[in-house]
């Protein structure tokens, strides 16, 4: 049985439908930050950076651009693991032909689901 706490722990709601897992404390290990340092960089108490990482408050769009610019990323690598590649990273080895044969396929795959 999976625990509810933790999967609040890791999901944002995003809109009104989908909930979007988020990897906010796996980008401040990364990075070799916690929480209090994040708190500061936020000019908020340590306990609000707790409540928000663990569900008790919501992670508004705010919150997420705020923890964006603390962590030094975009928001949109908020939702991606810091050790997994990013799209360019992946797609750096192969020809431009390629990439743009890559990202149409991408595009249109984002456009039917």
């Amino acid at each position: 049985m999976i625990n509810n706490t933790i999967i609040n722990d890791m999901v944002v709601e995003i809109g009104n439908k989908k909930k979007m897992r988020h990897f906010i404390r796996e980008w401040m290990k990364y990075r070799g930050l916690n929480q209090a340092t994040i708190a500061n960089r936020l000019e908020v108490e340590r306990s609000t950076i707790s409540k928000l990482l663990s569900g008790q408050m919501r992670l508004s769009d705010i919150w997420l651009i705020g923890f964006a610019e603390a962590l030094d990323v975009e928001v949109g690598d908020l939702f991606r693991d810091p050790k997994r590649p990013t799209q360019d990273e992946l797609l750096a080895g192969l020809s431009d032909d390629d990439q743009i044969r890559i990202r149409l396929f991408a595009d249109m795959l984002r456009k039917v689901s």
